[in-house]
C-alpha cells in the first residue's frame, strides 16, 4: 500500500466519500470507487468505458463539466482515468502505481471549478483571462484544452493512447502556462 493512497484514503473519509474507517481498512478498490467508479457494463474493446454519475464521487463533485460544448473533451478525460482505474482494480501487484496526472486528480491538485479562490485566480491571470469573481470559465476550459492538447500531442504515440488532453489545470497546463509567461517578461 502506498503513502499517496493511504493520504487519498484518508482525504475522502474525511470528506465524507469514504466510511468512517482506518484508512488501512479501505481497499485500493473502494477509493477508486469513492473517486470515480464506471458502471458495470459490458463494453466491447474499442467502446469507452461509462462513468456512474449516479453515485455521488469525488471526481464529479470537484471537476463538473463546465460548458456542454466541452463535454466530449470531459467524457474522453473520464475514459482516459477510468482506464487506469481499471487497470488498477485488474493488477495483481501488491502496489499498483497509477499515472501521476490521475493522482493530481484524485489528491485535488489540479485547479478547475471547485478549486481554492487563488488556485483559480492565478490560473485566470496565466491565461489573460482573469474575472472579477475568479470563476473558472468555459473560456479558461477551452485554453486549457488546447494547451493540454499541444502538450499531450508531443507524447510517444503509445503514451498518447489512455491520456486524454484536459479542460483543466493540471500540472502541465500550468507549467506551460509559467513558461511562456517567464518568456514574456
Amino acid at each position: 500500500m502506498s503513502l499517496t493512497h493511504d493520504i487519498i484514503k484518508m482525504k475522502y473519509v474525511e470528506e465524507g466519500y469514504l466510511p468512517n474507517y482506518p484508512f488501512h481498512m479501505i481497499s485500493d478498490s473502494e477509493m477508486c470507487d469513492a473517486f470515480l467508479k464506471a458502471a458495470n457494463v459490458p463494453l466491447e474493446e474499442n467502446e469507452l468505458f461509462i462513468a456512474d454519475d449516479t453515485v455521488t464521487s469525488y471526481f464529479f463533485d470537484t471537476y463538473p463539466c463546465v460548458d456542454e460544448s466541452l463535454r466530449t473533451s470531459y467524457n474522453q478525460l473520464i475514459d482516459s482515468i477510468l482506464w487506469h482505474i481499471d487497470q488498477l482494480k485488474r493488477s495483481t501487484e501488491d502496489e499498483y502505481t497509477l499515472p501521476d496526472w490521475v493522482y493530481s486528480y484524485m489528491l485535488g491538485v489540479v485547479v478547475g471549478p471547485q478549486s481554492e479562490i487563488l488556485d483559480i485566480h492565478d490560473l485566470l491571470v496565466l491565461m489573460n483571462l482573469d474575472n472579477i469573481d475568479d470563476i473558472f470559465t468555459p473560456e479558461a476550459a477551452k485554453f486549457c484544452l488546447k494547451i493540454s492538447t499541444n502538450w499531450v500531442a508531443r507524447f510517444p504515440l503509445d503514451t498518447r493512447k489512455h491520456r486524454n488532453p484536459t479542460i483543466f489545470g493540471e500540472p502541465h497546463v500550468i507549467k506551460y502556462l509559467r513558461l511562456a509567461d517567464s518568456v514574456n517578461t
